[in-house]
């Protein structure tokens, strides 16, 4: 019996550093200034990224189709042609999410497929720091990465970790009508390619550090560093972060705050609150302790249904407030 509760342990605490890790998604957009038909559709991508703004990494490349003299696209031609070959794509808009197709319909980017992708457990967590640096060559910064498995990833040697800057606003009155572009892609820090990497196992942390200099056209406080984390092969993107956006991992360095209480515990159909949500649309996921997302649904006045889950210990995550209960 000691050993069953044990068992069962180890697989919660597994369980919820997966889950009380951020998970940040990435999304790639594709897009170009002279591109009418991204000056009408890329709002509809941006809106919805704004809707989770604390959850998504943006980068928007600018690529030669079906303009070649987009002058963002001029800026670096290499390293935004290397994405838009490596993703077979010959047109644009296009957006993906986490390495695959997050387009559907007339969404360029579908907020289902990701508010998926966020609710799904982080196997990694990447940590993203700039400081400024000397530098022979001008303005100089170091970026600093750090890596934490969550859970142990087997890519084998497949795993690409790619470091870039972007500019968070560039103003430009654009050939399409578009003025304001986000989270302009400027440059690799890393291969085009990415740079091979060994992963840590679960628990285990891993660092490096590149560096760049501020370049011509560029404005130095709009310039921040972005990494992720992908397998060349499949695609997958396992994590991303940057510097805008910092995460968390591991329960013991949840500060009380984020705990999420919850009564009666065991519980049979309804789930109550301790407190008030900080915005009460929030949506409540819950998961198996293996981490597998069960149900995604509304908080209704404090209240969660849960009658149509089996019996059996759950983790409950709304925003970023976690918790655990026991369905009768």
């Amino acid at each position: 019996m000691k050993r069953t509760i044990f068992t069962t342990l180890i697989v919660l605490f597994s369980a919820l550093s997966l889950l009380e890790a951020q998970r940040l998604v990435l999304v790639e957009h594709f897009t170009n200034t002279w591109c009418p038909i991204c000056s009408s559709k890329n709002p509809q991508l941006y809106n919805t990224i704004e809707s989770y703004s604390n959850d998504v990494v943006h980068i928007a490349y600018h690529i030669p189709v079906p303009y070649s003299q987009c002058i963002l696209y001029q800026a670096n031609k290499p390293d935004q042609e290397a994405r838009m070959n490596y993703y077979n794509i010959y047109g644009s808009p296009a957006a993906y999410i986490n390495g695959t197709n997050g387009s559907s319909g007339n969404n360029l980017l579908d907020p289902s497929k990701l508010s998926s992708a966020i609710a799904s457990a982080a196997p990694l967590t990447v940590n993203v720091s700039k400081a400024p640096a000397s530098s022979p060559d001008g303005i100089g910064y170091r970026v600093d990465i750090n890596i934490k498995a969550n859970s142990t990833v087997d890519a084998g040697n497949n795993t690409r970790l790619f470091v870039l800057v972007a500019e968070k606003s560039l103003d430009y009155s654009a050939p399409n009508g578009e003025t304001k572009h986000p989270d302009v892609f400027r440059k690799f820090l890393t291969s085009a390619e990415g740079d091979q990497i060994s992963l840590p196992q679960a628990g285990n942390n891993a660092s490096m550090s590149y560096s760049y200099t501020i370049e011509s056209g560029w404005v130095e406080n709009n310039i921040y560093p972005i990494a992720f984390i992908q397998n060349k092969e499949t695609k997958t993107v396992y994590a991303a972060g940057s510097s805008l956006l910092s995460s968390t991992s591991g329960i013991n360095e949840f500060a009380p705050a984020d705990v999420l209480n919850v009564y009666p515990n065991p519980a049979f159909n309804e789930l109550n609150l301790s407190a008030p949500l900080d915005h009460p649309g929030a949506t409540a996921r819950i998961f198996s302790i293996s981490g597998k997302l069960i149900q995604s649904s509304g908080v209704h006045h404090q209240q969660i249904d849960i009658s149509g889950l089996v019996p059996g210990m759950y983790l409950l995550r709304i925003e970023d407030k976690v918790g655990r209960f026991v369905k009768n």
